[in-house]
């Protein structure tokens, strides 16, 4: 982490548990960005956690390479509901 940017832990710690439920997620800085501070997330204010884990998913996906993304878009597939011919 940045030694000028203060942290909070929860909030760390669940965009952790968002991210690494992914293929290959690790928490790595990177040499090319993170050290400016490129990637934030105010947290001194109420926000969406659906909205920060789709940022998050959106994120992952420009970087994932392809077998990272088959494998992402396997686990969130959801069963579709269907109706029997009886309740329809």
């Amino acid at each position: 982490m940045h030694p000028l940017m203060p942290v909070d832990a929860r909030v760390l710690a669940r965009v952790r548990r968002i991210c690494l439920g992914w293929p290959s997620a690790n928490f790595v800085l990177t040499p090319y960005s993170a050290h400016q501070g490129w990637v934030s997330l105010y947290t001194d204010r109420k926000f969406d956690w659906d909205e920060i884990a789709d940022y998050l998913r959106v994120g992952y996906r420009l970087v994932a390479q392809k077998r990272m993304l088959a494998a992402m878009d396997a686990m969130e597939v959801k069963p579709t509901k269907w109706k029997s011919k009886a309740t329809r």
